[in-house]
């Protein structure tokens, strides 16, 4: 049996939660907005960039809210995080095209040992054109909380706490067999008679979960 096991949770909502705890408001003056590089076209898509890196701890954690985009969590050996993040629309021209993508912010405070990380589509061209993914390379020896309204999130084998959730997509982990506790809920509304979905895996299975809605996932590390 391969110690990792993976879990994938599937969703099919179309509404959009972004209810996240230690998330700060779009707009709120300790976050610094994150400068993009130039617009870049390829065919008839226009794309731009983020790339930046931040001094953290082992042991810190990094929470990610944002209203839509995919989210691709990887762990490093440096005590720094790297953050990716490319917006990507097909529009006529450049002006069209940076327009729309200016409308996507992504927003950073960083203190100490911890990153959080905010971003909001501020338009519904926006949200409807763009297409948003976030990498991140933390610190083997982190915790992650990651909240998407729409989006997969595919979290690496770390050593810590963490916490998945998304409105429209599927989300993907793996943890070291024995070092998890693992929760899937299902937060849709339902029916009186439609029982909520809970379930603990144990982290040493190769079993899958599969849910029809909104997920959320945690993991809690064992073996601290």
């Amino acid at each position: 049996m391969n110690p990792a096991r993976s879990l994938i949770v599937l969703a099919a909502v179309l509404t959009v939660s972004l209810v996240f705890a230690g998330l700060c408001a779009a707009g709120d003056p300790t976050y610094n907005d994150l400068q993009t590089t130039g617009l870049f076209k390829k065919g008839h898509d226009y794309s731009e960039s983020i790339d930046m890196v931040f001094d953290v701890e082992q042991g810190g954690a990094l929470s990610l809210g944002t209203t839509n985009g995919s989210v691709r969590i990887k762990t490093w050996s440096k005590d720094q995080i790297r953050l990716v993040v490319t917006k990507t629309t097909a529009a006529e021209s450049s002006f069209n095209a940076q327009t729309i993508l200016e409308d996507f912010l992504v927003q950073a405070r960083h203190k100490g040992k911890d990153l959080h990380l905010t971003a909001r589509a501020y338009s519904d061209a926006c949200r409807s054109s763009v297409g948003v993914t976030f990498t991140v390379w933390v610190p083997k020896n982190y915790n992650v909380a990651i909240d998407t309204g729409e989006g997969n999130v595919d979290i690496g084998k770390i050593n810590g706490s963490f916490s998945a959730k998304t409105a429209k997509g599927k989300i993907t982990f793996e943890c070291e067999p024995n070092g998890m506790d693992i929760e899937v809920q299902d937060n849709s509304e339902k029916s009186a008679d439609e029982a909520e979905l809970t379930e603990s895996v144990p982290a040493d299975t190769e079993d899958s979960v599969t849910g029809t809605t909104s997920p959320v996932v945690k993991g809690v590390d064992n073996k601290k």
